[in-house]
Parts: structure tokens; sequence; C-alpha cells
């Protein structure tokens, strides 16, 4: 099977807003579902992203059925308050799934309404991220910020639902966010991504895609892989630790080429985190899934502007007139989608963390 293009999210059409750029996805095993990326990541002693995760996505959405709703979870595990921009990335595997061909909504945590999500990608990106917030002459406005105490959680519900053009295959959907100590003056971003989960995109018929074309069954192959970390400077500037894996399999893993939109303005070298630790040897799926190894992973943060004090302040206030004094508290125990799919086996997709663009925001007589 060879390397598909996943979520590869290019913010070049885009004036202004918050979005995640040069994610590369790639296929991996299901072991690596069961971890974020964020866990992965977190090469130094310091937690210093916030754990974010998705739950409780649906195994099967109808296209042109009902809307599936979800949750989206928000730990703040850093020192420190945050104030964040929360995110949600689709794509499918096969076919494109623009932004026409879904629906996102999510429950304001204040109001409690229910309110589209803004897209912040070109309506031709095959593999969409909406803003899980409002946005005003495409820039986020000051309602989008989310304030998060330290040591408190937040649960977001999420809806999502297809057209009848959205195309019979296999899909996910992975949620993100981008995050500010908001006292902290030179504060700059810090990009957190949760793991994946997996779902069918199934047609009005009841039709799902066909795992044959793209993922024969070799129950003789055990394909392993071997994980290891080295920092290089890459040819866009940045000072990048990655973790690559090879697999014995003829899969190569170099996801790299073709997947990073970001040669043309390299990020600050300065302000990468340190190299992260190796991923998990992956776990032989089940027979007849694809075992892809993980494309590398590499954390950075480029120079942004945070959002203003008076955006903060109302954030803050927002959240302590929540009834639980600040966060929606979530419960533990089972319903991590993404967990289940570890266990069931199957091929599923994981992205790296990238490179987070925050875009200069359009305030009073600032440039864009």
């Amino acid at each position: 099977m060879k390397l598909r293009r996943g979520l590869a999210i290019s913010a070049a059409t885009l004036a202004s807003a918050s979005v995640l750029a040069a994610a590369p996805v790639a296929l991996a095993a299901p072991a690596l579902a069961a971890t974020s990326a964020v866990t992965l990541a977190q090469a130094d002693a310091k937690d210093v992203r916030p754990q974010v995760s998705i739950k409780n996505v649906p195994d099967r959405i109808v296209a042109g059925g009902p809307a599936a709703t979800f949750t989206v979870q928000i730990d703040n595990t850093v020192g420190h308050d945050i104030v964040f921009l929360p995110f949600l990335a689709t794509g499918a595997e096969h076919s494109p799934l623009y932004a026409g061909r879904e629906k996102i909504q999510y429950q304001d945590v204040d109001s409690k309404e229910w309110r589209d999500a803004s897209f912040v990608t070109d309506p031709k990106e095959a593999y969409p991220v909406a803003l899980l917030g409002s946005m005003e002459n495409g820039v986020e406005s000051d309602d989008a910020y989310l304030f998060l105490a330290r040591g408190e959680s937040l649960t977001i519900q999420v809806r999502l639902s297809l057209t009848k053009e959205a195309v019979a295959d296999n899909a996910a959907m992975q949620f993100m966010i981008t995050s500010f100590d908001p006292d902290q003056a030179e504060s700059q971003e810090v990009a957190s991504v949760s793991g994946v989960a997996q779902f069918a995109i199934v047609a009005p018929g009841g039709g799902t895609a066909s795992p044959t074309a793209s993922a024969p069954a070799t129950p003789t192959a055990k394909p392993t892989a071997t994980a290891t970390a080295s920092a290089s400077a890459s040819a866009t500037a940045t000072a990048s630790a990655t973790a690559s894996a090879s697999a014995t399999a003829s899969h190569a893993a170099t996801p790299t080429a073709g997947a990073t939109t970001t040669s043309a303005k390299p990020a600050p070298a300065a302000s990468a985190p340190g190299a992260p630790t190796a991923a998990p040897t992956p776990a032989t799926s089940a027979p007849g899934a694809a075992v892809v190894p993980a494309s590398h992973l590499t954390p950075a943060t480029v120079n942004a502007p945070k959002p203003s004090a008076g955006t903060v302040a109302k954030a803050k206030d927002k959240a302590a007139a929540r009834p639980s004094g600040g966060s929606n508290l979530a419960t533990t125990g089972g319903g991590d989608h993404t967990a289940a799919l570890a266990a069931a086996g199957g091929a599923v997709l994981v992205a790296g963390v990238g490179t987070l663009v925050v875009l200069r925001r359009r305030k009073g007589d600032a440039s864009a």
C-alpha cells in the first residue's frame, strides 16, 4: 500500500486566521492511535503542551444522514493558565472530504447554543480544518478564544454531518488547539494535537469503502517498525528534531517530501522544542489492515502575536462564570474512541505536529 497524502494543511490561501500549517499525516499502526501526538512529542521533563483528546466518535457516519455527536477535551496539564483556540481537522483516505461536503457544529461552552464552526482552509482543500469558534471578516473573533485555568479540564460537544455528495470511504478526524500563556508578555503559541478517531463514511444506501482496493491482506508479513530519533537542520532552516520510522515491509518512511507546505517561509530555529522521544513500535495489526510507518514528529512554534489583554480578560471572565467555576469537568473512564480503535485493530490516520502559524490579527490599525 502506498503512503497516501493525509491532513496536509495549507495556510497559503488565508489572509488572516489561526491555522495549522504543514501537518503531514500517514497511515499508521493501531498502537499509535491510543497515544496522542502530544504525549509522543513530550521530549522534556516539563509538560509544555496541554493534553487534548477526541472521544465517542461513532464508527459510521451516513452521507446525507443525521449528525454524529462526539466530544473533544482539553486538559490543562501545564503549570500555568492558558488561553487557546480549538480546531477540528477531517479527511478521507481516497476521496476529498471538501468543506462543502460536511457540516461541523460545536456547542458554545457558555451559552450551550449550537453554532456553525468556521472553516479556515480553502473550500477546495481535501483535508479541511475548522475553527470551533466564530470569525469576523476572515479573522477569529474575541469570543473564539477560551480560557482554562491551570489543572482544569474543558469539554466541548461537537457534531458532524455529511452531505449526500460525501463518498463512501475510510475517514478520520483529529482535534487540535493552539494555546498561549496569558501571563507571559513574550508568549509563543504551543500546538497540541490529539490522537486520531477513525470512522467510515457510509453511502445513503449503506455502502462503505472496500478495503481491498488499497490494503491487500498479507497474512505472512509481520511488519515491524524501529524508531530512531535524530536532530537535524532541514532544508527550510528549521531546527527540527524528528522521529522517523522504517519498516521491514516495502513502505519507505520518509513522508517529509511533498507534505510540508512551509518551505517558502522557514520557521524560526530557536523556538523548536527538544528532540521528541521515539514513537513506540507499532503492534501487528489485524489481518487485512495496513501497517505503514508513522510520519515524523516535529513540534515547533513560530513567533506570533498572542491575544490582546482585553481578549484574554474577556475569556477569563466568561470562564469564571461557568457553573463548574471555570471549566466543564469531564468524567473519567471509558469512551475514548481512539483507544477503542487501538483495541479493535485497523489502519488509522495519525498526524505529526507541524508548524502552527498564527497570522497577525487585524485589530484597530494593525496590519493583517
